[in-house]
């Protein structure tokens, strides 16, 4: 979202400068498409992965589906926002950020609310993948020098 921010912002002074059309080449839209689409199997994968080691054998086939009604979750959060975007900022003083023509509106804004949005995730994230143990992690293992061990015991 930083990246749209900033090529945002760059298209916004070609056409303050009196320009109908952004001069803007095509090749401004790359890089942030090459991150969102990278973004999306890196996560997948882990999430899979996840899925799959935690959930409880007799459930494996669901653990699956919970992407798929994340994604379903966030597609109706995603509509939620825009449209209590659009309901806040229509009679604000700074404009309509999401208007009909985008040249007349705050689309940066809306990106950096969004990166906002995404730090506050960010640090949940991390705050709950810090306290969270795994399903194998306190496991006993055998070792054959050592008789049984717990994964979190040290060797030494």
């Amino acid at each position: 979202m930083v990246v749209s921010a900033i090529v945002e912002k760059q298209r916004t002074v070609a056409i303050k400068s009196g320009l109908l059309v952004s001069p803007l080449s095509w090749v401004w839209l790359v890089p942030q498409l090459v991150i969102a689409g990278l973004s999306i199997p890196f996560g997948v994968v882990g999430l899979y992965e996840l899925y799959y080691k935690e959930v409880p054998d007799s459930m494996k086939s669901i653990g699956g589906s919970f992407y798929y009604c994340g994604s379903a979750i966030s597609s109706y959060l995603s509509t939620f926002i825009l449209s209590m975007v659009q309901k806040k900022t229509i009679r604000s003083s700074t404009g309509n950020w999401l208007p009909n023509d985008l040249n007349k509106g705050r689309l940066g804004y809306f990106y950096y609310l969004m990166v906002c949005l995404q730090l506050v995730n960010l640090v949940y994230f991390v705050a709950c993948a810090k306290w969270y143990n795994s399903k194998g992690f306190n496991e006993v293992i055998p070792d054959m020098d050592h008789g049984l061990l717990n994964r979190t015991e040290s060797l030494v």
